[in-house]
């Protein structure tokens, strides 16, 4: 008894072609990693902000500032988002905050916690496919979507 499946010889009548499976919008920054984001920046403020009423801020926020950029720029670019020379907009935010960062008395501000916050909402803009505009159009009808 032969226990060998023969193979099927015949020609196909049609091409077999893929069919298109619908692209899926798939979010960078979700809402939660958003907010967690925000939520350590505001953390990394509020220890500057201590370290600069002791009168450490010169060093330690210095310090602070530079572990929060390495830790900052890893956790975006795990999440594919880049705030180098070639995204001006991010770039020049995060050049601008930690900028003030580094400067001892206004390092008290919530820098980071507008830096960050303002990177996760043009990223999640650009991800929804809306512009600068249309999103500034919402904030001035009260439409504002985070």
């Amino acid at each position: 008894m032969d226990n060998t499946i023969s193979q099927n010889k015949t020609a196909l009548r049609r091409p077999i072609r893929p069919t298109p499976q619908p692209e899926e919008k798939k979010e960078r920054i979700s809402k939660i990693t958003g907010y967690s984001m925000m939520i350590v920046a505001g953390c990394i403020d509020l220890l500057q902000a201590g370290l600069t009423a002791i009168g450490i801020g010169l060093i330690g926020g210095s310090l602070l500032t530079l572990c929060s950029v390495i830790g900052f720029y890893i956790w975006f670019q795990i999440h594919g988002v880049s705030w180098s020379p070639q995204n001006p907009k991010k770039f020049l935010t995060m050049l601008g905050g930690n900028t003030l960062e580094l400067i001892p008395a206004v390092n008290a501000l919530p820098a980071w916690l507008a830096m960050i916050g303002t990177v996760v909402w043009m990223t999640r803009n650009e991800d929804r496919g809306s512009g600068i505009m249309k999103t500034a159009t919402g904030a001035l009808t009260g439409k504002l979507k985070f």
